[in-house]
């Protein structure tokens, strides 16, 4: 996601014309941009107290921006540069969702870093758009379509997190398993096959005390 970022704005670079600079809206000081007056003054409040609350327990910044216009650019190109020029996630984690509306195109984006795309997908991010904000704005309703729209993002995300914790917590008992598995071989069979005293016992013992190894490595 960082590298396909970083493509497009040089992209935006080359195609740009002579002219000034875009000028970006200034990072606000809370997880809340309303430059457009989408989002009425208790969802705005409720959205900043949710959302400050979120990134401080996850390490994991989601923003929300609404602007007026995009000034000529593509939803992506601005998502992009907005998300680049803010420096949501963090450069090195780049653990971040910027959730994007656009008031005169009438445009909507979700732009995820790198870090976050393991649980918030491009695909989940356009089912998020499709079937939760957009339906809202139809219906004129910009507050409850962007509310909807970030507590499905950060639900998708606890959802994904709690997936992943429940595969670690898994691959960590498998392990605890097969080191037991591996110890008991080695107290009762191998011990027996020394004991006894037979070569070709022992032998094979010993070998499959050595699959046993080599399967646990994979």
């Amino acid at each position: 996601m960082t590298l396909l970022r970083t493509l497009l704005l040089f992209a935006l670079a080359l195609l740009a014309l002579p002219a000034a600079a875009q000028e970006l809206p200034p990072r606000p000081e809370g997880p809340v941009y309303d430059g457009a007056n989408m989002i009425d003054a208790a969802t705005e409040a409720k959205l900043d107290e949710e959302l400050r609350a979120y990134n401080k327990a996850t390490g994991r910044a989601v923003i929300v921006a609404t602007v007026p216009s995009l000034d000529g650019e593509t939803v992506e190109g601005y998502a992009v540069k907005l998300y680049e020029t803010w420096g949501i996630g963090g450069e090195e984690t780049d653990e971040g969702a910027l959730l994007l509306v656009a008031k005169k195109e009438q445009k909507i984006r979700i732009e995820v870093g790198y870090g976050s795309t393991p649980t918030l997908t491009d695909a989940m991010s356009g089912r998020i758009i499709r079937n939760t904000i957009t339906p809202a704005f139809k219906q004129g309703d910009f507050s409850g379509g962007i509310a909807a729209g970030v507590a499905q993002m950060i639900e998708n995300d606890r959802y994904c997190i709690d997936v992943l914790n429940q595969v670690q917590a898994i691959k960590a008992a498998l392990g605890r398993a097969e080191s037991e598995i591996l110890k008991r071989h080695a107290a009762c069979c191998v011990a027996d096959a020394i004991a006894s005293g037979d070569a070709d016992e022992q032998k094979q013992k010993f070998s499959e005390l050595v699959d046993l190894f080599e399967k646990a490595k994979r």
